[in-house]
């Protein structure tokens, strides 16, 4: 049996223009698409824009999956092997028809990543001010049209508008679980690592929504507070 240890992680996402994570819903006439939001249980009235962990957790996986190869380039089959099971201690596997699982073999990752929610000291702040201060976290319209590649111009009757929580948003999150204790320190450095590298989240990264500055602003393996400095060393 594989020994594990506890690592969570805390997380701070600054979002330095419009965020929109659709929801797959608009308003006839009026929107074509709505961007996440729901309650928060610190803040008094309505509604808050906040971060899916399962948006989130996909960003992290495709940017941790890029900086493994980066990492670790060798294509012998050790190496690849060790890169494959990082990235599934972290956030799973994919099953697909034609690698199924094997016997007794762990497929779901080993880490809860949870909804990035606005910030506790903003959520009190707008609490203690009964609600006064959600114009804050206003949402914005904007109006785009869809291009056509062949003639490089705008295509006909497709102007789109969507839903868009204003820049300045400050969420935060968790991201908690355990790991393999002998390579706890290697894959919470590899996690870090593609937090810190992540630039964008959401949809629409073209037109210029969803920059964000994300940081781990505390980091456990076991029962101790790790260093950036200690987890670089473990890469």
């Amino acid at each position: 049996m594989t020994t594990c240890t506890p690592v969570s992680l805390h997380v701070t996402l600054r979002f330095e223009s419009g965020l929109h994570i659709g929801t797959g819903f608009g308003i006839a006439k009026l929107l074509d698409e709505r961007t996440m939001q729901g309650p928060h249980p610190k803040t008094i009235g309505g509604t808050i824009p906040y971060v899916p962990g399962s948006s989130l957790k996909g960003r992290l996986r495709a940017k941790a999956t890029s900086l493994v190869a980066t990492l670790f380039p060798s294509e012998d089959e050790e190496t690849c092997k060790a890169r494959n099971e990082m990235i599934i201690d972290l956030f799973g596997a994919h099953l697909t028809p034609e690698s199924p699982p094997r016997p007794g073999e762990r497929r779901a990752g080993r880490l809860v990543f949870a909804d990035a929610h606005l910030s506790e000291q903003d959520a009190v702040t707008i609490t203690e001010h009964k609600g006064a201060l959600l114009p804050y976290l206003a949402l914005e319209r904007r109006t785009h049209v869809a291009l056509s590649r062949e003639r490089r111009s705008a295509k006909e009757d497709m102007l789109m508008t969507i839903e868009v929580a204003s820049p300045g948003l400050h969420l935060e999150t968790m991201i908690e679980g355990w790991l393999p204790a002998a390579q706890a320190m290697r894959e919470t450095a590899l996690l870090v690592l593609a937090i810190c590298a992540t630039t964008h989240l959401g949809g629409h990264k073209g037109r210029g929504l969803g920059a964000v500055q994300m940081v781990p602003t505390r980091i456990r393996v076991g029962n101790e507070d790790v260093s950036l400095d200690t987890l670089r060393e473990a890469l």
